[in-house]
C-alpha cells in the first residue's frame, strides 16, 4: 500500500481530529474560516455519511449561567483541542499536518471578531461530525464548554491591550453602564447579563461603539481603531469570572424551556456503561454481497480519544456482528471494511439513539474502476490574486462527483486516475491535502491525484494555486480534467478587466467589504480550455496578512466567502434555494440548467447545515438520477 494510504490509515484511526473546531459557515455570524465545507476527509472516507448531531445532544443552554472562566478552559483546550488548532489558535498543532485540511485560525483576531459565542457554544457542543468532530455535550457539562469557549475569544486577543480598553470604558461608557457594565442609567444595556453578549460579536459590538444606538451616542470620530478594539475587548472582559476563578450567580433570564410536547434532553450519568450489540451486513450496489471473509473493524471513540478497536471477518452472506460492546455515555462508533486495499465507513453510530440493545450498521463497498470516464466537475471555483508585483497566483478549486457505482483509482502509483494540466509558464505550484511525492505526483504537464474517487453524493475536492507572469496583460487558457457543469470566475477589485467567449459577466457582489466581480459558464467541455484575457494594471491586493495569498485565500476566510459568493450568484440565477428545500424544484422546467443549479443550491444549504443529512443525500441522489436520465434521452 502507498505511503499515502498508509498516512489516511493513521488518519481514519483518529478521524475525531478531522476537521477544525467551527468547521465552516458559509457568511454567517459564526465567521466560517475553512475550506472544510468544500474539503471533505479522505476519499476512502467518503463513502461514509456523517450523521447531524441528534437531539440527545442538543445544547441546553444558550447563554451561560454563570460567569466562563477562560483560566479553567484553557485546561481543557490544552486537552481538547490544541493538537490540532495549536497552542495559539492558528491551526498549527502537532496533529495538524495529517488533516486534509488546515485546521480553522480560531486565534485569528480576524476571525473570532466575527464570531458570536452562542454560536461557538453550538458548536462545540453539537459538534460537526459532518466535519468528524464530535461534541463534547456527553463529556463536557455546560460550565466547562462556556470556559473553552471563553478561552478561545482570548487567544486572538493577545496583542490588545486590556489597560486601554478600561480606559476609555471608564472615560467614556461608565457614567452610563456602571463600573462593572451593570447597567446604571435607564435604558442602558446590563452588559452583565451573559444572554446579551452571548449573542453578539465584537464586530457587531464594536459597530454600536462607532454608529451608537438608540439614546447613546457615537464614538466612530473620537476613538481610534485601537481603542475602540481595546474597549470592546475590556467589555467582554467584564463577563468572566474573575482570574481567582471566583464563581458568581448571575441575574440572567431563566434558561430556555423544553418545548411544549417534548421530553426534556437527558445526557446521561458519567461513568454508567451498557452492553450493545453492533452488526450488520456488507453489500455492494444493487445489494451484492462481497466475498467471504473481509477484514472488519469496530472502532470507538470517547470524546477526542480512541477507546476501542476490535477486529472480526465477514460471513458468506456479508454479515458481521460484534457482541457485549460495553458502552459509556456520549460514546460513538464507526464499522470499517478493508477490501482490495481500500477502507469503507459506516455512518456514525451513537448509541444514546439506539432505544434497544441492537444496532445495525450497514456497510457499503464498491469495486475498483481505473477509467475516470464517469468523474465530472460538479463546480469550479477560479480567483485571482495580483498582490505581488509582476505576477498573478492564480487559485482553482475543482469540485468532483462520481455518480458510477465504482471506486475510481488509480491505476499505478505513477498512473493517477486525475490529472490536472496546467497554463503553460506556471509555477510556484502550491496543493491543498497532500504534497507531490504523497498524495499527488508530478506529470509532464502538471500533477495528478492518486486519491481514490468515491462513488456518492460526497464531492472529491482538489484544490490548488499558481503563479503566473502578469505585465498588464494575459492571455489565460486553463486546461480542464473533466467536463464541467457550472464554472465560476472572480475578480477583485481594482484595474483588472476579464474578457473571455466562454464567460458572461454576472455582475458583482461585495464580500467582507470587497466588491467582487463574478463571471460564469456551464457546461465547459474538457476537450478546450477555459479561455480568457486579463488586462489592465492591478489597483490593490486582497486582505490578506502576508504575501503568500493564493492557497491561503482558498482556504481562509476570505476565499470561503469567495465560494460563497459564486454559489449565491449560481443559486440566484435561478432563484432555486427555496425551491430545492420545498420540493417545488417539479415545477421548474426540466432541463440541464435548472438541474444542476438545483443541486449546487441543493449542496449550499447542506454545507450551511440548513438541511438535514438524510434529505439532502435522498434528493441529490433524485436530482443526479433526473440529470442522468436527462442526458440520456439527448
Amino acid at each position: 500500500m502507498t505511503k499515502w494510504l498508509q498516512e489516511k490509515r493513521m488518519m481514519r484511526k483518529i478521524f475525531w481530529l478531522l476537521g477544525g473546531l467551527l468547521g465552516l459557515m458559509i457568511m454567517s455570524g459564526c465567521g466560517g474560516i475553512s475550506l472544510a465545507e468544500d474539503i471533505t476527509p479522505p476519499p476512502n472516507l467518503q463513502n461514509a455519511t456523517a450523521a447531524q448531531p441528534s437531539e440527545v445532544q442538543a445544547v441546553s443552554t444558550a447563554f451561560p449561567l454563570l460567569p466562563p472562566d477562560p483560566a479553567q478552559g484553557k485546561v481543557i483546550y490544552e486537552e481538547k483541542c490544541l493538537p490540532c488548532h495549536g497552542s495559539t489558535g492558528m491551526g498549527d498543532g502537532p496533529q495538524a499536518s495529517n488533516l486534509p485540511a488546515t485546521p480553522p485560525a480560531i486565534g485569528s483576531p480576524e476571525v473570532a471578531r466575527k464570531a458570536r459565542p452562542a454560536d461557538w457554544f453550538t458548536v462545540v457542543s453539537e459538534g460537526r461530525l459532518d466535519r468528524f468532530m464530535p461534541g463534547f455535550s456527553g463529556s463536557l457539562n455546560d460550565r466547562q464548554r462556556w470556559d473553552v469557549v471563553a478561552y478561545v475569544f482570548t487567544l486572538s486577543r493577545q496583542s490588545i491591550d486590556l489597560g486601554t480598553g478600561k480606559q476609555v470604558y471608564e472615560a467614556r461608557c461608565a457614567s452610563c453602564h456602571g463600573d462593572r457594565g451593570q447597567g446604571s442609567a435607564e435604558n442602558a444595556p446590563d452588559w452583565t447579563n451573559q444572554q446579551r453578549l452571548a449573542g453578539l460579536s465584537d464586530e457587531e459590538l464594536e459597530k454600536a461603539v462607532v454608529e451608537g444606538q438608540g439614546s447613546m451616542p457615537a464614538f466612530g470620530d473620537q476613538l481610534s481603531a485601537s481603542e475602540r478594539t481595546a474597549v470592546v475587548a475590556y467589555i467582554r472582559s467584564l463577563t468572566y469570572a474573575s482570574s481567582g476563578g471566583g464563581e458568581q450567580a448571575q441575574t440572567t433570564p431563566e434558561a430556555k424551556q423544553t418545548p411544549q410536547g417534548e421530553a426534556p434532553v437527558a445526557e446521561g450519568t458519567p461513568g454508567t456503561t451498557r452492553s450493545l450489540t453492533i452488526r450488520g451486513r456488507i453489500t455492494g450496489p444493487g445489494g451484492v454481497t462481497p466475498p467471504a471473509g473481509l477484514k472488519v473493524t469496530l472502532i470507538g471513540f470517547e470524546g477526542m480519544n480512541q477507546a476501542l478497536e476490535t477486529t472480526t471477518v465477514s460471513g458468506a452472506d456479508g454479515s458481521y456482528q460484534f457482541s457485549d460492546v460495553q458502552v459509556k455515555s456520549g460514546m460513538a462508533f464507526m464499522v470499517q471494511v478493508e477490501k482490495e486495499g481500500y477502507t469503507f465507513n459506516s455512518d456514525i453510530l451513537h448509541p444514546s439513539d439506539v432505544s434497544g440493545d441492537v444496532a445495525d450498521l450497514p456497510v457499503t463497498v464498491y469495486e475498483t474502476s481505473t477509467d475516470p470516464s464517469p468523474l465530472t466537475v460538479d463546480r469550479l471555483h477560479v480567483f485571482f490574486d495580483f498582490s505581488l508585483a509582476g505576477k498573478v497566483q492564480v487559485v482553482e478549486l475543482f469540485i468532483i462527483t462520481n455518480p458510477s457505482n465504482k471506486l475510481i483509482i488509480p491505476a499505478a502509483p505513477d498512473q493517477p486516475a486525475l490529472v490536472f494540466s496546467l497554463p503553460e509558464g506556471a509555477t510556484n505550484l502550491q496543493l491543498d491535502g497532500g504534497a507531490l511525492g504523497d498524495r499527488f505526483v508530478q506529470t509532464a504537464s502538471g500533477f495528478g491525484d492518486l486519491a481514490p474517487v468515491a462513488p456518492g453524493t460526497q464531492p472529491h475536492q482538489v484544490l490548488f494555486s499558481y503563479d503566473l507572469p502578469y505585465d498588464r496583460k494575459l492571455d489565460l487558457a486553463i486546461p480542464l480534467p473533466l467536463d464541467v457543469n457550472a464554472a465560476v470566475v472572480m475578480l477583485p477589485p481594482g484595474g483588472v478587466k476579464l474578457e473571455s467567449d466562454q464567460l458572461m459577466a454576472a455582475g458583482s457582489r461585495d464580500v467582507q467589504g470587497m466588491t467582487v466581480q463574478l463571471y460564469t459558464a456551464s457546461g465547459l467541455s474538457a476537450k478546450d480550455p477555459l479561455r480568457m484575457r486579463l488586462s489592465g494594471k492591478a489597483a490593490g491586493a486582497p486582505a490578506t496578512s502576508d504575501g503568500h495569498t493564493g492557497l491561503l485565500i482558498g482556504l481562509g476566510a476570505f476565499g470561503l466567502a469567495l465560494v460563497g459568493a459564486g454559489v449565491w450568484l449560481l443559486r440566484q440565477k435561478k432563484g432555486t434555494a427555496t425551491a430545492v428545500v420545498n420540493s417545488e424544484v417539479e415545477s421548474l422546467e426540466e432541463s440541464e440548467e435548472s438541474l444542476l443549479d438545483a443541486i449546487v443550491a441543493l449542496d449550499d444549504l447542506y454545507q450551511a447545515g440548513k438541511l438535514p443529512e438524510e434529505a439532502y443525500t435522498l434528493r441529490r441522489a433524485e436530482l443526479k438520477e433526473r440529470l442522468r436520465r436527462l442526458r440520456g434521452a439527448h
